[in-house]
């Protein structure tokens, strides 16, 4: 799966995903929204919604184009619970730190 970086990569049919921390949802490109260029309709896989999702803010976070790889998904899945394991870590060690100046 490649990143999404210009909207040139999708055409109608093109299959997507986003993953937004553990959270994946996956999307089939319609077309650029008919009045409004900033946004596309894109069907969303779970609800067979037709989504509006913003151009930009497709470009600047986690949406990939291609085939689902589940290889690719749980390997980002992975880095993300990696993060939130530091991110707990950081914090209990912040509490200690204060505790001990205590």
């Amino acid at each position: 799966m490649e990143k999404l970086t210009s909207i040139e990569q999708l055409k109608p049919g093109d299959k997507f995903i986003c993953i937004n921390g553990d959270e994946i949802t996956g999307y089939e490109f319609l077309c650029i929204h008919p009045n409004n260029d900033h946004y596309i309709l894109a069907l969303n896989n779970l609800t067979q919604d037709g989504d509006k999702l913003y151009i930009p803010h497709l470009l600047n976070t986690n949406y990939y184009l291609g085939k689902y790889d589940s290889d690719f998904c749980d390997s980002m899945l992975i880095e993300y619970y990696k993060k939130c394991i530091s991110d707990i870590e950081q914090r209990i060690e912040s509490r200690k730190l204060k505790m001990q100046k205590q």
